[in-house]
């Protein structure tokens, strides 16, 4: 293991800085600057304001600000998205192959660049020197009870695992905003096989492709 006296100075400025970023997630170093046992492997927070976007016939659109830490190797495998007192089914979306925006429903619109989804489900390790910080675009078919108010805050409830089963949680605070739709706009469904293409074949639901 190479010791802090025979870094360069760049690389003590770099390991430092990593030391402080731990220290600020709230997590214990020791004095030879390891990360305790019991450290997460992945710490996922809320970073903004996020939106759910709902329709008043059907359709869920999420958008959910969040910062991926990695503190050891992680490699997600499965995920699932709930949002509190509703069982609609929701999964990441996709943009299509060399399309530089997420459009979900024409609600909402985010440049390819500032979505985690294809960062998160890439099937690679997420690095470990520095946080992944975007938003996370999720839909659903499905659609949430009318007697929620426009404004009202929703809990969404993230859990990531990775191919080992190690699990991290996480609870992100949205604000609804109702999106009105005729009866003739609400018959006019998406492809649901085009938007559920980033999940394994023949795989349950949250399944990352491999």
């Amino acid at each position: 293991m190479t010791k802090k006296q025979n870094l360069t100075k760049s690389e003590r400025r770099i390991h430092s800085a990593n030391i402080e970023r731990l220290k600020s997630a709230g997590l214990t170093v020791g004095v030879d600057n390891k990360i305790l046992p019991d450290t997460p492997r992945l710490r996922i927070e809320q970073s903004e304001i996020s939106t759910i976007y709902a329709g008043t016939r059907e359709g869920i659109a999420l958008e959910l600000c969040s910062r991926f830490t990695a503190f050891k190797p992680w490699t997600t495998s499965r995920y699932s998205i709930t949002i509190a007192g509703c069982d609609a089914h929701i999964f990441l979306a996709e943009a299509p192959k060399g399309h530089p925006f997420y459009d979900v429903f024409g609600w909402l619109e985010e440049p390819r660049e500032a979505v985690l989804n294809h960062r998160i489900l890439s099937g690679r390790p997420l690095p470990t020197d520095r946080c992944l910080d975007g938003i996370l675009v999720a839909q659903s078919f499905g659609s949430l009870p009318r007697r929620l108010d426009t404004g009202m805050p929703l809990s969404v409830r993230l859990l990531f695992r990775d191919h080992l089963g190690n699990a991290s949680t996480a609870e992100i605070r949205a604000i609804l905003t109702w999106q009105e739709q005729s009866e003739a706009r609400a018959q006019q469904r998406p492809n649901r096989a085009t938007a559920s293409s980033q999940l394994t074949t023949g795989s349950s639901p949250g399944q990352v492709a491999g």
